[in-house]
């Protein structure tokens, strides 16, 4: 990944501002904040597998609450499921007889035992909080709703130990000058033609002008991470 001061270099290189004369680091830095904003949509938009992070839990029975760590920009899907295909027994030391780390001062926990379960997991139904009628209800989840900006509810409520997987895309960081620029090097020269276009009509700001690039560049995205279309398979009548 590129530092962000080589982007910034090189952003001075294409508006002529190479001894930063017209724009400091910190105006330059925003603008680059606003085009990855710009292409992180996009992605989201037409691939989001590109930025996505994947959260796994286990909730206990009657617990039908997700926190999560970060707040979300966009849910892709949620799958949760109680019936169990398979677990295993595992242990994390040795064995008493066959331990011969000392006692006194070793933290690890002897003979601990512990179970990995593989659930089998169905996709939840997006929905709002108003169109839940029976909160109380408990069952196999069927569906789930946003509370707040950290918070996932799941309905039902379960009656059993269930497991969940959420796919997700968090909600942007601002980059910082001693950062490095979170995306692939293709993506990169859209940055920076984006960043260069803005800076050069901040003086004489057009918005159509401003809009034009933008769309400029969601084509070019498009066109490098559009997916083909899936295959289908026509019978004959005969």
């Amino acid at each position: 990944m590129t530092p962000i001061k080589e982007v910034v270099r090189k952003i001075r290189i294409a508006i002529h501002d190479e001894d930063c004369i017209n724009y400091d680091d910190r105006d330059i830095l925003n603008v680059i904040n606003a085009g990855y904003r710009v292409i992180r949509r996009t992605i989201a938009e037409i691939q989001p597998e590109l930025i996505m992070d994947t959260t796994a839990g286990i909730l206990q029975a009657g617990e039908d609450t997700i926190t999560l760590r970060h707040i979300p920009m966009k849910i892709i899907e949620l799958t949760a499921g109680d019936k169990i295909i398979s677990s295993t027994t595992n242990f994390a030391s040795k064995n008493i007889r066959s331990n011969f780390d000392k006692v006194f001062g070793n933290a690890t926990h002897i003979y601990s035992q512990y179970d990995t379960k593989i659930f089998d997991e169905r996709q939840l139904e997006e929905t709002t909080f108003h169109h839940i009628r029976h909160r109380t209800a408990e069952g196999k989840p069927r569906c789930f709703y946003r509370v707040g900006l950290k918070e996932l509810k799941i309905y039902p409520k379960p009656k059993k130990e269930t497991a969940y997987t959420l796919r997700m895309i968090d909600d942007i960081e601002e980059l910082k000058l001693y950062d490095s620029l979170p995306l692939m090097k293709e993506f990169e020269d859209f940055l920076i033609e984006y960043a260069s276009m803005r800076l050069a009509l901040s003086n004489e700001y057009d918005i159509q002008m401003e809009q034009q690039i933008l769309a400029n560049i969601h084509a070019q995205i498009s066109q490098i991470l559009m997916p083909p279309p899936a295959g289908t398979v026509v019978k004959g009548y005969w």
